[in-house]
């Protein structure tokens, strides 16, 4: 590799150096459908008063709804209007049922009861009792939502939503979109995490149970149940005289009747000696304490005047 080889890999480290370096962490969020529950709440209640207050039908927004918007950002970027200030943290856009330009239109058909096949959009200069009623309630429902979404301050004009980004709607974000039926149609909010995060109540803590207290081993063990064995011992024979076993045969035990039977486990291994009698009309075992293991024989002592044991000398090497 020559010296233009190693400028270049040089050039490419320090630029993925440097991306990760600008890298901002991103929070994660998910939201519990209890907290999307209440944010649609929230929102109804705050439209409900809204369509009182300009004489609408409020049963039409008794269906508010909230769902999460986790992933790529909506298409129809012309229906969006944003409703936060610029370089706002916490973002917010409404999308009118019939496109940004028909938002008074819409209105319109509701406020004034105008007959379906009326024209959907009005000339800008339009000067008509009407138009004015319609872009006040516009100018009003957008403030209204801008107060419950505590967008402060809040735009005084809607701007098109030209910001929708990736990190608006990226995975585990948190943006939330939001139904409306208002108005005979359906209006939409989409808000990103950090709106929806100054609104949604806090999810509540899982119910730890207390750790129980430490409780003794041999107290955990106690109820265990286990498994004893006392053999008499083994008995070897031919298969001749195992064949000529008869009803009322005694088979003489390699065991004295002095000697203590093995009481072991399910695995074999001795646990103590013990007796066989009988007790109550059961026969019994009479446990004894096991046996010390022997003890290793103690090295013998040099005879008294005997001189200490030399080490013996080590091998000669080999020679040169």
């Amino acid at each position: 590799m020559n010296a233009t080889a190693y400028a270049v890999a040089g050039e490419r480290r320090d630029a993925l150096a440097a991306g990760f370096t600008d890298a901002v962490a991103q929070p994660l969020r998910h939201w519990t459908g209890d907290q999307l529950a209440g944010l649609a709440a929230l929102l109804g209640q705050r439209l409900r008063a809204w369509a009182d207050g300009w004489g609408l039908d409020r049963a039409e927004v008794l269906d508010t709804t909230a769902e999460g918007a986790d992933g790529p950002a909506p298409a129809d970027h012309g229906a969006w209007l944003a409703l936060h200030p610029a370089d706002a943290a916490a973002r917010a856009w409404i999308a009118p049922p019939a496109g940004a330009a028909a938002a008074t239109a819409v209105l319109r058909q509701a406020l004034f009861e105008a007959p379906p096949e009326a024209p959907l959009s009005l000339p800008p200069d339009a000067a008509g009792v009407s138009h004015q009623v319609c872009e006040a309630a516009w100018t009003d429902l957008r403030a209204m939502l801008a107060d419950a979404l505590r967008l402060v301050p809040a735009v005084a004009e809607a701007a098109p939503a030209a910001a929708i980004g990736a990190d608006d709607c990226r995975a585990w974000s948190g943006a939330v979109l939001v139904r409306l039926p208002m108005a005979g149609a359906g209006w939409r909010l989409l808000l990103n995490g950090a709106c929806v995060a100054q609104l949604a109540a806090p999810a509540p803590a899982p119910k730890l149970t207390p750790a129980a207290a430490p409780t003794a081993l041999l107290t955990a063990l106690r109820d265990q149940p286990l498994t004893l064995r006392a053999g008499l011992g083994a008995v070897e024979m031919t298969l001749g005289g195992l064949r000529a076993l008869a009803v009322g045969d005694v088979i003489r035990l390699p065991h004295a009747l002095d000697a203590p039977l093995s009481l072991t486990d399910a695995d074999g291994r001795v646990v103590c000696p013990a007796f066989l009698g009988r007790q109550e009309g059961w026969r019994a075992l009479e446990l004894l304490a096991a046996p010390a293991p022997p003890k290793p024989p103690a090295p013998p002592k040099p005879a008294a005047g005997a001189a200490p044991a030399r080490p013996a000398p080590p091998p000669p090497g080999p020679r040169a």
